[in-house]
């Protein structure tokens, strides 16, 4: 996750960077490739950790697959976001796009840790 959150940080600089300058679209869709490669990488370590976990209990279970079904969209919208930086005539529009994305990051990171969380409680002997 440390990478994810290293690629969040540098996609964070380039926004606040000088939006008006000629390479500004570029310097953010550079950032935002290395952070679509570090969120595809998290995920696909991530996988077999938590599908293991929550198998047993379809309550968890179902979260489970409306989590990956959202990291697949954001992982969609990551790649067109960067497709609209190497054409973006409207670099304010383009700045605010990137940042709902960045919030949308957060939170199904955040959607993540709690899906792990509630998993062990469960193993403890919580119920659902």
């Amino acid at each position: 996750m440390h990478e994810v959150t290293t690629a969040v940080r540098a996609v964070e600089r380039a926004l606040s960077s000088a939006p008006h300058a000629p390479a500004w679209a570029s310097l953010v869709g550079r950032r935002l490739i290395r952070l679509r490669g570090a969120y595809i990488k998290y995920l696909e370590r991530s996988m077999g950790g938590t599908t293991a976990a929550v198998q047993d209990n379809p309550w968890l279970s179902s979260h489970l697959l409306t989590l990956r079904r959202d990291q697949a969209k954001l992982a969609d919208e990551l790649d067109r976001l960067i497709e609209a930086c190497t054409h973006a005539s409207d670099v304010e529009s383009l700045r605010q796009q990137v940042t709902a994305v960045l919030g949308r990051v957060a939170r199904v990171r955040e959607r993540e840790v709690s899906l792990l969380y509630e998993s062990v409680d469960l193993e403890l002997g919580g119920e659902q």
